[in-house]
Formats: C-alpha cells, structure tokens, sequence
C-alpha cells in the first residue's frame, strides 16, 4: 500500500464520518417556517361538509399578539364555532371557552385594525389569568393588507 492510497483512505473515512454527522442534523425543522403561538378557527357545516376559516398573524407594529379573523356571511348563518388553537401548549383553557358558538359573543365587526376587538384571555393550570390575546373579528374585510397568510374558507379534513 503506497502512502497516496493510504491518505486517500483516511481523507475517505473523514468525509463519510462527517456526512453521518450531518444527516443527524433536522433538515426540515431548519427550512419550516416559525408557527404562530395560537390558530383561532371557524368552523361550522355546510349540508354535510365540515367547513373552516383560520385566523392570520397580524403584523403591524403595536399590535403584536393580535389575530385577524374573516367570518364569512354562510358561516355566521350557520352559527360557527370559534376553536382556540394553543400551539406551544402555553396554557390550560381559555375564555371565551374554545368551541363557543358566535351567537354567545359578543363582538363587533372589526372592519380595521381601528376597530373593536374581541379579548380572549390565557389561564394557566391553576386558573390564573396570564395572558390576553386580541382578535379582530370581520364580516367584511377578508384579508387585512398587514396580516402574514390568511387563509379562506376550506372544507376541513377530519383529523
């Protein structure tokens, strides 16, 4: 064995030993966009159709922790209920109660971020208040120009 295959050898071994390494390294976590902490969803049924409307992140600056919601009119005939969706599991209920049906809350159309909002409050496991949230409800403006992804209304998949 001469010193050159001797060398290729081990430089061989030092690239494969590396390359292991970085397959260990979670791809998909570096390249997956950051979840927003909380979903606010819509959903109701229209005929037999499971049907859903998610809220976006709104971005404006002074309105960190704000949420935009588009209600629309087959959603508000057909009395949706507003699921509250705790991404990183921060806390152990809410109120209003996840599931409620809009008829039970009281909001105004937000129509801007000037407008009113509904306050949704964060209690932790022993029933302390800890955080507020605000979410903009609209029956008119589908998608705030500031928000980051607003979804439309979609038939949900039973998960």
């Amino acid at each position: 064995m001469t010193y050159s295959t001797f060398s290729l050898r081990r430089i061989s071994c030092l690239l494969l030993a590396i390359l292991l390494m970085l397959c260990h390294v979670p791809f998909s976590a570096l390249a997956s966009e950051v979840q927003p902490p909380f979903v606010f969803a819509l959903t109701w049924m229209e005929g037999e159709t499971p049907m859903e409307a998610l809220s976006s992140e709104v971005t404006e600056p002074g309105y960190e922790g704000s949420y935009w919601l588009y209600v629309p009119a087959n959603a508000l005939a057909a009395d949706a209920a507003l699921e509250i969706r705790d991404t990183y599991a921060q806390y152990a209920s809410f109120s209003p109660a996840s599931g409620t049906p809009l008829s039970q809350l009281m909001f105004a159309d937000a129509a801007d971020l000037g407008g009113e909002y509904l306050e949704i409050t964060g209690f932790d496991a022993n029933n302390q208040p800890v955080g507020v949230i605000r979410l903009y409800v609209s029956t008119q403006t589908p998608k705030l120009a500031s928000a980051k992804v607003t979804s439309p209304a979609v038939p949900r998949l039973n998960t």
